[in-house]
């Protein structure tokens, strides 16, 4: 590693070559707020780390073995580079991010403090998630820094960007974190996204922002399940609860070769699917721009039949046939999506708008 250090064996060597890289990755982002550095500057980092963590005495000598590192990273490894003339870059800005993540997650001591200090700086994004995320983050810090995000949620504004900020990190989190979160935190986690995007008092686009990081850590226990929808005027039937969404009807296309409804053929109407497949966060979105025929043949391969327009009725209005699902008054169309100008030019998850269901508590009529 041009060093005249002598190490255990090669685990050693290669952990002492991380910390070096760690080290150079964190003063770039905590210091230098640049994802480049010049030689001079490179060099002294690694020489005041070498004199300090690694007991170079002679300030000589670690300014020597910094060079030589420096040249062995560049020649040799390709990790860290002279990417242009005058300036040393890691190989690719994800790298740096890692490595400095690693640093953070070195300093366990600091981690919830910095997080917090941090969040709504873009720059930090990517290493705050990978520091959650980070095979080397202890359990308890984990818990700590979601406890601690959510803490952040409680004490903002109720709506207010630093609120939301602190919401949608903890989601992110969590779901990063998986299984390494105990799950008392990963449910505070999921309830207090819940809360906020079924809140009426908040706008419907942060309603479902908000929705879509749940998405990624929660489904309704009853998404599968059929509501009976009584008489007296007709037969009991039985309608889905939520709407079909795109990964229940990938499932169809992908067994039955069906054409998927692809943005290509739809325009602007669609922006979901595109080459077959719908980005993951619209995973639990309804799926739109089906044909009726393409509808009739999904029914049939699920075991089911598309519902009659009577009943179609009935299960939207009930009983006392109101003029919408959830009452009489439009209230500005807010309780739905209903075109491109309106407060959510795009679907939601099936589960979104509940102060919207039909009087049997179906979704998105």
């Amino acid at each position: 590693d041009g060093t005249e250090r002598q190490y255990r064996d090669l685990d050693d060597a290669v952990q002492h070559k991380l910390r070096r890289l760690s080290h150079v990755a964190y003063y770039m982002q905590d210091v230098a707020h640049k994802a480049e550095l010049e030689p001079e500057t490179v060099q002294q980092v690694l020489a005041e780390y070498m004199q300090q963590r690694e007991r170079v005495g002679e300030a000589e000598r670690a300014w020597h073995w910094a060079g030589n590192f420096m040249y062995n990273s560049h020649e040799r490894s390709g990790l860290l580079v002279e990417s242009n003339p005058g300036s040393y870059a890691f190989v690719h800005q994800n790298f740096m991010e890692f490595l400095a993540a690693t640093a953070l997650v070195n300093r366990s001591s600091q981690l919830v403090e910095t997080v917090l200090m941090h969040l709504d700086e873009p720059w930090w994004e990517q290493v705050i998630l990978l520091a959650g995320a980070h095979p080397k983050t202890a359990d308890d810090v984990r818990e700590n820094l979601i406890t601690a995000l959510l803490k952040r949620a409680e004490t903002s504004q109720c709506g207010a960007a630093g609120w939301q900020r602190a919401l949608t990190v903890a989601g992110w989190m969590a779901g990063d974190m998986g299984g390494h979160l105990a799950g008392p935190e990963h449910a505070a986690v999921e309830d207090a996204l819940h809360a906020a995007m079924t809140d009426p008092d908040l706008k419907p686009a942060l309603r479902a922002d908000l929705a879509d990081v749940l998405d990624t850590l929660w489904l309704p226990s009853d998404l599968h399940v059929f509501t009976p929808i009584p008489g007296p005027d007709q037969p009991q039937f039985w309608l889905a609860r939520y709407p079909v969404t795109n990964a229940q009807y990938l499932r169809f296309v992908q067994e039955t070769s069906r054409r998927p409804p692809d943005i290509d053929d739809f325009g602007e109407v669609t922006p979901v699917w595109r080459g077959g497949s719908f980005p993951p966060d619209k995973a639990d979105h309804p799926v739109v721009c089906v044909s009726w025929e393409d509808a009739y043949e999904y029914c049939r391969w699920a075991g089911l039949r598309l519902p009659t327009e009577l009943e179609w009725e009935k299960a939207a209005r009930g009983l006392r046939v109101r003029t919408y699902p959830w009452g009489d008054d439009w209230e500005g169309g807010t309780r739905c999506c209903w075109n491109r100008s309106s407060t959510e030019p795009d679907t939601v998850d099936v589960w979104q708008h509940t102060d919207a269901c039909s009087p049997w508590g179906l979704y998105q009529m």
